[in-house]
């Protein structure tokens, strides 16, 4: 029972430390997800409402805006309230629809300040990005340094298993095979010993020293 015991705890004990490791990895991979998943659609989106922002305005830097340029220019901002995800969006997005109608219209230091506060509010989501991506490393380099401890972990019971495998089974092996060795060789006084060994191996060598004893008889 004890070399039984042994065999399944190496078996069953690897087998858990895997399963462990795996299901470990694949939940760090899906908290991972929703960080990467934020940055599209929260971020990446309020950016392409700038980016329509100012092209919009690139089309008649120095004069007013025609009527589809203005609606495509109010879509734009649309999408960025529809999109708000961070405090200070609302506080450049409020500036900006305050300042809207002048802008369009030619005014020269309206538009400036438009120009600005949409920079803001692009800076904002690019800052909010950085740190979904701060974070996303930081769940990555967790799961690199469980990977490397489980690993470890693996390696020390591997080691730990596999020295229970030698003293209960290789060990025991050995001397049986170099007592009936012996004996084929005319060394019939020599016996195993069932000394530090599994009963199981105890009671096969009680076994064969019965048996070469009558063999010797």
């Amino acid at each position: 029972m004890e070399l039984r015991r042994t065999l399944l705890l190496g078996i069953f004990g690897l087998m858990a430390l895997n399963l462990a490791t795996a299901l470990t990895a694949v939940g760090l991979l899906i908290r991972m997800s929703p960080v990467i998943g934020k940055i599209v659609s929260e971020n990446v989106r309020s950016l392409e409402a700038t980016e329509a922002m100012l092209g919009v305005l690139a089309e008649a830097p120095a004069g007013p805006l025609d009527a589809k340029a203005a609606a495509r220019f109010d879509r734009a901002l649309k999408n960025a309230w529809d999109n708000v995800t961070e405090v200070e969006e609302r506080a450049a997005l409020t500036r900006i629809a305050e300042v809207q109608k002048a802008a369009l219209a030619g005014d020269g230091t309206a538009r400036a300040e438009m120009i600005e506060e949409i920079f803001e509010l692009s800076e904002v989501n690019r800052h909010a990005m950085r740190l979904a991506d701060d974070e996303a490393r930081r769940q990555g380099d967790a799961g690199a340094w469980f990977a490397v401890l489980a690993a470890i972990a693996s390696l020390v019971i591997s080691a730990y298993l596999g020295r229970r495998l030698v003293h209960n089974l290789v060990e025991p092996l050995g001397q049986l095979y170099r007592v009936l060795e012996a004996f084929q060789t005319g060394q019939h006084h020599r016996r195993c010993t069932a000394v530090d060994v599994p009963p199981e191996f105890r009671r096969i060598f009680e076994s064969v020293n019965n048996l070469l004893d009558a063999k010797k008889g």
